[in-house]
């Protein structure tokens, strides 16, 4: 599926804001939420976007979604939601990766559901210096189910913050996140999904970031040994 840029320019500020509105909302049901969410964004950060932005168009969006979804004032709590369940997406995703380059184990939903509850429930700190929570298994499955669509975005996300990139590089130039989304979209043609991850549509040029996914480490082959197909989740 092709993100919709069609009424933004190419601006990379456009399509940070584009982006985070699929990452909270990827559900294609949401369309009317997440554009609400990219107009809050811009006019919140209106003046990083002055030079190419119109922002009378974001105020406009954005009454008219307040109008019909009364969403003007996002809701910080839901958006730490956000952040928490897309994460476990993330790391989910980054688990698939991990099965398919470890050469011993055919790339499975349910085994990376059952292994992402191994690791984050026994620690509040992510491998990746993130903080995730899981309190129980359900919340694993509940969080893919929400978040799959972006679920290399997020694991982008948690890459960056585990130094695969320098944030400071990606924060002065953000087409480097860009890039790397792209990275590990491409390599869920070989996981196997049976649905379609939100990409970029044709005519962005973003850096081109090559990522080598190393196998499972010894400790989560150890946890994977464990897995019934009974813990389905």
């Amino acid at each position: 599926m092709e993100m919709d840029f069609a009424c933004m320019p190419k601006d990379t500020l456009y399509v940070l804001a584009t982006v985070y509105g699929y990452m909270c909302y990827p559900n294609p049901k949401d369309i009317d939420k997440r554009d609400c969410f990219i107009a809050q964004y811009i006019i919140k950060n209106y003046h990083e976007f002055l030079e190419s932005v119109p922002i009378d168009y974001a105020r406009k969006a954005l009454n008219f979604y307040d109008e019909k979804l009364g969403l003007r004032n996002a809701n910080n709590a839901e958006v730490l939601l956000h952040i928490k369940e897309g994460c476990l997406a993330g790391a989910m995703y980054i688990t698939l990766l991990e099965m398919k380059a470890g050469g011993g184990q055919q790339p499975s939903v349910n085994k990376a559901k059952f292994l992402t509850y191994e690791i984050y429930s026994k620690r509040a700190i992510s491998e990746h210096g993130v903080k995730i929570e899981v309190t129980d298994a359900e919340k694993v499955g509940r969080a893919w189910n929400r978040y799959k669509w972006v679920a290399p975005m997020w694991a982008s996300t948690l890459l960056i913050a585990d130094g695969v990139l320098s944030l400071t590089n990606v924060k002065d130039n953000p087409s480097l996140f860009f890039g790397l989304i792209n990275c590990l979209n491409s390599k869920s043609k070989d996981l196997n999904l049976k649905f379609e991850c939100w990409k970029f549509p044709n005519g962005h040029d973003f850096p081109k970031i090559e990522l080598e996914t190393v196998g499972l480490s010894a400790l989560n082959r150890e946890k994977l040994s464990k897995y019934d197909y009974k813990n389905r989740y």
